[in-house]
C-alpha cells in the first residue's frame, strides 16, 4: 500500500501554441497539505485541474495512490474522483437549486443515473449534509436557492458539497481571492476543520492559507522552481533566493 496520494509524472499541457505546463514532476504525501503558489499565467490552476482531469493533460501521467487516473475511462474517472473533492473560487453553484440539493450533488458519484437525475438521495445522505450545513452554521438557508447567499455562505457550501463524499483527498483553486478579509478569514477556519486526516493542495497567491499548510511549491512559467516545507521556502522567496518573472509573485503578503 502506497503512501502517495498524488504522484504527477513529466506533466505537459498545451493549449494550442502555449505551453501552459513544462515536464511537471510533482509527488504528494498521505495527509499532506500543499500550497501551489506562483504568479499569474504560472499554470499553478491549471495543475490542480489536470490532477482530477477537469482538464486534460496534453502528455504525462496523474496517479491517485496506486491508479493512474490519466488512462481511466470516463466511468472508471467517476468513480476514482469520489476520492477527490474539488472547491472552485467562482464555487461553482447551481444557482436555481436550493442549498440542499447542492450539497447532495456531491454525492452524485454514488447514485444511480435516475436517482441522480431526479435528485433523490438515501435518507443518510441528506442527514450527513444537514450535518455538514449545521457545522457551516447553514442548517437553516437549506432550502434557501443558492443564489440568494452572500459569497463567505456560498463558499461554505461549496465546501460542504466538496466534504459530503468524504473524499481521501481536497484540492482548492483560488477560492479566497475575491473574498473581503473577515469571510476569509472564516473560510480559512472552515478549511482548517473540515481537512483533518485528508491530504489538501491549494492554488492560491494569499498568504492567508499558509497556515494550513506544512510545504509551499512555487510555480513559475508553467515549471516548478521550487519546493520543501513551508518555512524554508517562504524565508528564500522573501530574501530574493527564488525569483519568478512576474512582480506579483507570492512574497508571504497578502
Amino acid at each position: 500500500m502506497t503512501d502517495t496520494a498524488i504522484r504527477i509524472a513529466s506533466m505537459n499541457k498545451f493549449y494550442g501554441n502555449f505551453h501552459a505546463l513544462k515536464g511537471i514532476d510533482l509527488q504528494i504525501a498521505k495527509g499532506e497539505k500543499v500550497v501551489i503558489c506562483g504568479p499569474s499565467g504560472s499554470g499553478k490552476s491549471t495543475l490542480i485541474r489536470c490532477i482530477n482531469r477537469l482538464v486534460e493533460p496534453t502528455s504525462g501521467k496523474v496517479y491517485l495512490g496506486n491508479v493512474e487516473l490519466t488512462r481511466l475511462s470516463s466511468s472508471g474517472l467517476r468513480r476514482e474522483r469520489r476520492r477527490m473533492g474539488m472547491i472552485f473560487q467562482e464555487y461553482a453553484l447551481v444557482e436555481r437549486l436550493t442549498v440542499m440539493e447542492n450539497v447532495l450533488s456531491g454525492r452524485l458519484g454514488y447514485v444511480g443515473f435516475w436517482r441522480s437525475y431526479l435528485r433523490k438521495f438515501p435518507q443518510s445522505d441528506v442527514d450527513e449534509a444537514f450535518r455538514l450545513l449545521d457545522r457551516v452554521d447553514l442548517a437553516h438557508m437549506a432550502d434557501k436557492r443558492a443564489d440568494e447567499l452572500s459569497g463567505g455562505q456560498r463558499q461554505s457550501v461549496a465546501i460542504a458539497r466538496a466534504v459530503v463524499g468524504d473524499p481521501q483527498i481536497l484540492l482548492f483553486d483560488e477560492l479566497t481571492s475575491a473574498m473581503d478579509n473577515q469571510t476569509e478569514s472564516t473560510v480559512v477556519d472552515r478549511i482548517r476543520e473540515f481537512s483533518k486526516n485528508k491530504t489538501m493542495i491549494i492554488s492560491t497567491h494569499r498568504a492567508s492559507l499558509l497556515s494550513l499548510v506544512d510545504r509551499i511549491v512555487v510555480m513559475d512559467d508553467g515549471r516548478v522552481i521550487a519546493d520543501g516545507p513551508k518555512d524554508k521556502v517562504l524565508d528564500a522567496l522573501k530574501r530574493g533566493l527564488i525569483k519568478t518573472g512576474s512582480p506579483e509573485s507570492f512574497t508571504g503578503q497578502s
